[in-house]
């Protein structure tokens, strides 16, 4: 589970954000890894006091849960780690699901996983490379809402960003300004 803000704070500067968001993006796309995203939308009180991790055993074996903090590092078996497995419960209940990560920071722009992706009629950027690299592609959702989608071209079924037309239009201005000349 990651917060959606997380994705989006300036720590490290460009070049460490992409490295770190190439890198979960890769995690992402192993099969015994998977990479959920908690919506700015879904507000601090779904979260738990701090980052842990839950270790799921096999039957019949409880959950471990692992916690690391100033104090030092703590391992807590059941019953103490049923605190955090109902946590884990929470924080999967509000995640976007499998497979959006880039609908992270979705708020109040939609994003909704549920969005119907299937009228967008996708244009490729002008920005993008034509050797394969940067291809970026974007479209109006069909729903008259004037959110805008966008995607790898070369991957149609991966992750989409939706963006309302505010957004989308602060996007393209700072896109033309060089902000994201990385």
């Amino acid at each position: 589970m990651v917060a959606g803000a997380v994705l989006r704070a300036r720590i490290g500067g460009d070049r460490v954000m992409r490295s770190q968001l190439d890198h979960l993006v890769q995690l992402a796309r192993q099969r015994n890894i998977e990479v959920r995203v908690l919506p700015l939308a879904a507000g601090a009180s779904v979260g738990t006091d701090g980052p842990f991790q839950l270790f799921e055993l096999p039957k019949p074996f409880p959950p471990v849960a692992y916690v690391e903090h100033l104090g030092g590092r703590l391992f807590l078996e059941w019953p103490k780690s049923t605190r955090f497995a109902q946590a884990y419960d929470r924080l999967r209940e509000v995640a976007l699901a499998r497979g959006h990560i880039g609908r992270a920071d979705c708020g109040d722009r939609g994003g909704d996983p549920m969005d119907d992706l299937s009228g967008v009629r996708w244009h490729v950027s002008t920005r993008s490379s034509g050797g394969g690299g940067n291809c970026v592609e974007a479209g109006p959702l069909a729903d008259g809402s004037g959110r805008v989608a966008v995607r790898h071209s070369k991957a149609p079924d991966g992750a989409v960003i939706v963006y309302t037309r505010a957004e989308w239009d602060a996007f393209l201005a700072g896109a033309k300004d060089g902000e994201f000349d990385f």
